[in-house]
């Protein structure tokens, strides 16, 4: 009887083992998970996603038929598709935007991303023959990755492009570029910081210069064939 008794507490401790060590492999697990955050960005798909953009903007906005017109609704096809408007609006407007109505978000969201095109869509003329190159992926902050970039010339310098991916929902999206260290973001921030501080009308103020600085360009223009 003492052996039985034995052998039934033995199995007891060895349980008791088992179910600790299951119950550390599981925390471990859960641990390991919670560890990178859910909308952290995989390096390999950061580099993997810049690489087709920039390919695909060189290749659909240096054509020589291009017109401006034609080159911008181009360009805005390819910032709808793969930039974050509204995360570029709250960090370009930084404090400024709680202070903004929803009908100054809505109105500064659609100046925004024109005076983008216009300022951005023309930077590709006189391309011929560009090769775009992917150097490295480096992690910044718990989400974002920034792909660092080459646009390689053959009778100038090449251009260093940096771009800030961030994952928002399911796909990966551009919500700053850095060009010769120069960010699009931090520039558009100070730029405007500077006009609204100085404009008597604030936020109108400098919704006001924007549609002046992009009257004339149609958001519905079609997109050109390629």
């Amino acid at each position: 009887m003492n052996e039985a008794w034995k052998f039934i507490a033995g199995m007891m401790v060895s349980s008791h083992r088992l179910f600790r060590t299951c119950l550390f492999s599981f925390l471990v697990v859960v641990l390991a998970l919670m560890a990178k955050p859910v909308g952290a960005v995989d390096a390999e798909k950061a580099s993997s996603f810049v690489s087709g953009v920039g390919a695909t903007a060189i290749d659909i906005l240096s054509e020589n038929e291009l017109d401006d017109s034609a080159r911008q609704a181009r360009f805005r096809k390819l910032f709808r598709e793969h930039f974050d408007l509204k995360t570029i609006i709250r960090l370009v407007l930084g404090g400024h935007w709680s202070n903004a109505t929803e009908e100054q978000r809505h109105e500064f969201e659609n100046l925004l991303e024109d005076y983008i095109v216009l300022a951005n869509s023309n930077r590709f003329k006189g391309y011929r023959g560009e090769i775009f190159e992917v150097n490295e992926v480096r992690m910044s902050g718990d989400s974002d990755a920034v792909v660092h970039s080459r646009i390689i010339r053959s009778s100038s310098p090449p251009i260093r492009v940096d771009w800030r991916i961030r994952r928002p929902h399911d796909a990966l999206k551009i919500i700053d570029v850095a060009i010769e260290g120069l960010s699009m973001v931090l520039t558009h921030r100070n730029e405007f910081s500077t006009v609204i501080q100085r404009s008597e009308n604030g936020i109108d103020g400098l919704i006001e210069i924007l549609r002046k600085k992009t009257e004339g360009i149609n958001r519905d223009t079609p997109i050109s064939p390629s």
